[in-house]
């Protein structure tokens, strides 16, 4: 909820040519920081006990931004604590595997499927009475 209350108050609405942001602190806002929800990131946390030759980077996915920092929430399912906060990454948008939904072209074509229908006939000695 609150990231969503985040995005809301940086752009604008209908009633008000200005963003709710705007209109408060009086200075446009960035939207350059905005990045697709759930999109595959590498994130470079901070470890004091790292070693020269140890992985610097690992692999996360982001979920969010800091309330009270300008860095962001990661998913890491390989870390111990799972969700970390970092300022330092690099976001992959545009990766097909982040499980973000891309358009594809769907073609479109009409089926005819005919099933034989059983010929039904009365027989001729029954009288259907007319009302």
């Amino acid at each position: 909820m609150k990231i969503a209350a985040y995005i809301l108050n940086q752009v604008p609405s209908k009633s008000v040519s200005k963003t709710p942001y705007e209109l408060m602190i009086r200075k446009k806002p960035s939207l350059k920081h905005f990045h697709l929800w759930d999109c595959k990131a590498e994130v470079k946390h901070y470890n004091p006990q790292q070693k020269k030759l140890d992985m610097k980077t690992m692999s996360c996915f982001f979920i969010g931004y800091s309330v009270g920092s300008r860095g962001c929430r990661f998913y890491c399912p390989s870390h111990s604590t799972r969700v970390i906060e970092s300022d330092r990454a690099v976001f992959f948008e545009d990766d097909l595997e982040s499980g973000v939904p891309t358009l594809q072209l769907v073609n479109l074509k009409e089926d005819h499927t005919f099933l034989p229908m059983p010929f039904v006939t009365l027989p001729t000695d029954i009288v259907i009475p007319v009302v």
